[in-house]
């Protein structure tokens, strides 16, 4: 019974020291290309996919399929947004030098990882409730170089205070978005920039959309990214301009 008893106390181990440990391996390394200037229009600098390996190792992983949310799968499921929508939006959100960048459920912090290599002066906090995920960002941010740049955060973003955000980006379901509604045009009336990926906020009017192939589901699939500024204040009639991808 002992000896029994004793081998699943060792297995049981042997599976938290893989599921904290496997991602320092997995994860590839970065390549030093430099940090991208957000006025060049080099389609390239934005949409080059050097995370693929650790995209395959999150979708492959299980571990990382719930929610980390206090409330269940109400927020959001963990989705890891494709690499090619992250490097749009960045680009649609003008991330510049001296911008302070919060990811809201934030799983593997790649929004701010993307956002702290565009400039050394960029400040970025990826907020996270499942502690997991937090231990995988922040070894994220090491591999990526971006450690002094990116504040992982382990708490819940509905009681977050991110007011000092000039800008945002968030993956979450409509409801804890209107749960979250004067938070985000607080940071819209201070100037700063919201993007959301695939769902559309009914509280604000998109400044434009852009649409990306991913794959989520299968290949060929196509999201929205939404862009929000202190223009989308002004009246909440969608109008908003599709950006082209090409």
């Amino acid at each position: 019974m002992r000896s029994g008893r004793a081998c699943a106390y060792f297995f049981i181990a042997a599976l938290f020291l893989v599921a904290t440990f496997s991602p320092l391996y997995i994860f590839p390394r970065f390549e030093k290309r430099g940090r991208p200037n957000v006025a060049d229009e080099d389609e390239g600098v934005y949409s080059d996919d050097t995370f693929d390996e650790w995209d395959s190792y999150m979708y492959d992983t299980d571990m990382f399929a719930t929610s980390g949310s206090r409330i269940g799968a109400s927020l959001a499921p963990f989705v890891p947004t494709p690499q090619r929508a992250v490097a749009a939006a960045i680009k649609m959100a003008r991330v510049r030098a001296g911008d302070i960048v919060y990811e809201l459920g934030a799983g593997d912090a790649r929004f701010c990882i993307r956002a702290a290599l565009v400039s050394p002066d960029v400040r970025c906090v990826a907020i996270e409730n499942n502690l997991s995920r937090v231990q995988i960002s922040k070894l994220a941010t090491r591999k990526a170089g971006v450690e002094d740049q990116v504040q992982v955060v382990h708490a819940d973003l509905l009681e977050y205070d991110f007011s000092e955000a000039t800008v945002v980006f968030f993956f979450l379901l409509p409801s804890p978005l209107n749960t979250l509604s004067q938070k985000l045009k607080a940071v819209l009336k201070r100037g700063g920039r919201l993007v959301s990926m695939v769902f559309k906020l009914s509280f604000l009017r998109a400044v434009a959309t852009r649409q990306e192939a991913v794959n989520y589901v299968a290949d060929g699939y196509t999201s929205n990214l939404y862009l929000y500024t202190s223009a989308s204040l002004q009246n909440n009639e969608d109008d908003s301009p599709f950006i082209s991808t090409s």
